[in-house]
């Protein structure tokens, strides 16, 4: 931030003789100031501040304008505070904008050993939100494989390496209103979609609501069946069964259309319009107007500048509530919201498709996205789920659309899951760089929808809360159904009386299973167990991945990205992590998620460590190195699933059953199945 801004921020914090008064101060001078703070701006404002307390409140104010900060700037944050649990808390707000690795800078901040060990632990398991990168490739983050094909001449990925899968926040569960009541479970199938690309504004109002938005009647007694709760977390199971459903279900989709507001309005026909959600998670737009001239993709490696539209640059004809649209900057970052890329969105005097401002009119609908990293299953998928659900949010299905990457950069996105979009669009993937700095750079856009982004704060399904001990979102159904169904992936003949097993292989330097021929000879050994070893590399094409995923009884592999196929197992199916190396809740949240049943080790002590793991800066960790497993205790688990699977088929059957009509025209069907 520029040092007039921020010393008219601390100003106003100064004015102020009470602490409350103090940080709403500092609330309100952030909200109306432009750019990131530094690591030593926020060191030099929480010092305004008296008590511990209030400097842990201020530094949660300040964090989420942290900009890309090294240890040696956290580190002078941290010197603020005298007790070390306010360091790590502070160090864990801190921790998704860091982006590297220095921890003797750190060290100095820090005085005790424990709380540098815990140090330690938090930047190995941060979040990384999506900040711009560095200048430089990061560690471990090495060329694409030579020969890859499609892909262009290799070169250093851009993003910064991936930790854990959760933000540090306080417990972010809180209990309904007074007399909610809980939703019913959804169908699991996407509603209809309406006639035609996006459609227009105003026929939005005119869809039907599907009923997995809605709540739960007091005729309605089979949600609970539907979505798995056990008692013990919240007041009741019907409070955790809403919880669940608001979180990572449809009831998250709705949450977002209650929060839609209306930024510019239309008031003649043809006029343009922008709403969105609030903090611009989402934005809806019509005849929207961009000026691309000014914007060279090539002068930097950033792929998601927020300076690229000035002034003047975005905007349409409508009533626009500036005060309004200001207000929406809480979440201004990257992969969380679009404020960077509309914050400077104008009301302008003329129509700009009608007024002839337009060098190119797109009257295909399209979707701008801005992705996460498509080498890593699991964080590319949080593009695709989004995606699903900002397809909800419009209502509409229709393929006929244009998907648009919001990319500031001219880097080469390195995508091994391609052939999904083929779910979503069947046109190729457009590029923002293909309108930068031509001639023809006054872009104009009929219909455009502002995805919801991979990397929001509860968001879907990284950064995610998710309450713990029920199993099964209609809304993860519905995405993995829907993707299946759209790429042609469907479930093979297989006897009831057999588990077909997959065992997910790693080619990779670490978390290989070290005696993986030993596992698999004795599952071999077993008649009903049909086993097959994959090694899911970019050799195997993605779609006979998911064929053979989606044919899979029992999943098994260790912590990875590739778990993240769990999204597309079957209903019985069971996902077995081999070992979750500390990070116990990320695939099991992911398989909860989608209704899969998971297990993972049990005995520690069953298990063989190759040694205590070698992070190149952060040391050892319990991910950075290699595992050989009991064989007899292995063999247990394989059993345990098996048992597990067999036990899903019958419920699942006896549901199918249940659900048919009992009028004689179905006999002959219910006594074949």
């Amino acid at each position: 931030m520029d040092p007039s801004s921020f010393e008219n921020i601390r100003r106003a914090v100064k004015e102020q003789h009470f602490k409350d008064r103090r940080l709403e101060a500092l609330k309100s001078s952030l909200s109306c100031a432009y750019g990131y703070l530094s690591g030593e701006q926020v060191a030099l404002l929480i010092t305004e501040f008296t008590f511990a307390d209030a400097k842990m409140d201020a530094l949660r104010v300040c964090a989420p304008r942290l900009y890309s900060i090294t240890c040696s700037q956290a580190a002078s944050v941290l010197r603020a505070f005298d007790f070390k649990d306010h360091r790590m808390k502070a160090l864990e707000a801190m921790s998704p904008h860091i982006t590297d690795n220095d921890l003797s800078a750190l060290d100095s901040a820090l005085k005790f050993a424990d709380e540098k060990s815990r140090a330690r632990e938090i930047l190995m398991n941060r979040p990384q939100p999506g900040f711009p990168p560095q200048q430089g490739p990061y560690p471990g983050a090495g060329s694409p494989a030579p020969g890859f094909p499609g892909m262009p001449a290799p070169q250093p990925e851009a993003y910064p390496p991936f930790g854990g899968m959760g933000l540090p926040v306080a417990n972010p569960y809180a209990y309904p209103e007074p007399g909610a009541v809980p939703p019913p479970y959804p169908t699991g199938t996407a509603p209809p979609p309406p006639p035609g690309g996006l459609g227009a504004v105003k026929k939005q109002t005119e869809c039907v609501e599907p009923s997995g938005y809605k709540k739960k009647t007091e005729t309605e007694e089979q949600y609970i069946d539907r979505s798995r709760c056990r008692s013990g977390w919240a007041k009741t199971v019907e409070d955790q069964v809403l919880l669940f459903w608001e979180q990572g279900d449809f009831g998250y989709i709705k949450k977002m259309k209650s929060q839609v507001i209306d930024l510019c309005q239309p008031k003649e026909l043809d006029d343009s319009s922008l709403t969105c959600t609030t903090n611009l998670w989402y934005c809806r737009a019509t005849n929207i107007y961009f000026d691309f001239k000014n914007f060279n993709p090539d002068t930097t490696s950033d792929r998601f500048r927020g300076d690229v539209l000035k002034e003047g640059e975005v905007g349409g004809h409508c009533q626009f509530k500036k005060d309004l649209h200001k207000n929406q900057n809480k979440n201004k970052s990257p992969l969380q919201s679009w404020f960077a890329e509309l914050e400077h969105y104008t009301s302008l005097s003329v129509k700009p498709i009608q007024g002839g401002l337009c060098d190119v009119v797109v009257n295909r609908p399209t979707i701008f996205m801005k992705l996460d990293a498509g080498i890593n299953l699991y964080h590319h998928f949080c593009d695709f789920v989004n995606l699903y659900v900002t397809q909800h949010m419009n209502g509409s299905f229709s393929s006929d659309i244009n998907i648009l990457m919001w990319d500031t950069s001219s880097l080469p996105y390195r995508d091994l899951f391609s052939d999904t979009w083929k779910a979503f669009t069947k046109h190729h993937i457009l590029r923002l760089s293909e309108y930068a700095g031509k001639q023809a750079s006054l872009v104009c856009f009929k219909d455009a929808v502002f995805s919801f982004n991979p990397r929001m704060i509860r968001g879907l399904y990284y950064n995610m809360p998710l309450v713990p001990s029920c199993v099964g979102s209609g809304l993860f159904k519905a995405f993995s159904e829907h993707t299946l169904h759209r790429l042609g992936i469907t479930q093979d003949n297989h006897r009831e009386d057999e588990f077909r097993i997959t065992l997910l292989d790693r080619s990779t330097k670490y978390r290989r299973i070290l005696n993986r021929d030993e596992l698999v000879g004795a599952m071999m050994n077993v008649p009903m167990f049909k086993v097959k070893v994959v090694d899911y590399t970019w050799k195997i094409p993605f779609l006979e991945q998911l064929k053979i995923t989606h044919n899979s009884d029992i999943f098994i592999g260790m912590h990875g990205a590739g778990l993240a196929h769990a999204l597309f197992l079957p209903d019985w199916a069971v996902l077995f992590e081999l070992y979750n190396t500390e990070d116990p809740a990320c695939y099991s949240d992911l398989a909860r998620l989608r209704g899969v049943n998971y297990i993972t080790w049990e005995h520690k002590e069953k298990l063989y460590q190759e040694d205590e793991g070698h992070h190149p800066t952060l040391g050892a960790h319990a991910k950075f190195t290699n595992y050989a497993f009991n064989v007899d205790e292995f063999m247990r688990l394989v059993y345990k699933a098996a048992d597990t699977v067999k036990e899903s088929r019958r419920k699942l059957l006896n549901s199918t059953l249940s659900n048919l009509p009992d009028d004689g025209s179905t006999s002959k069907l219910k006594d074949e199945l």
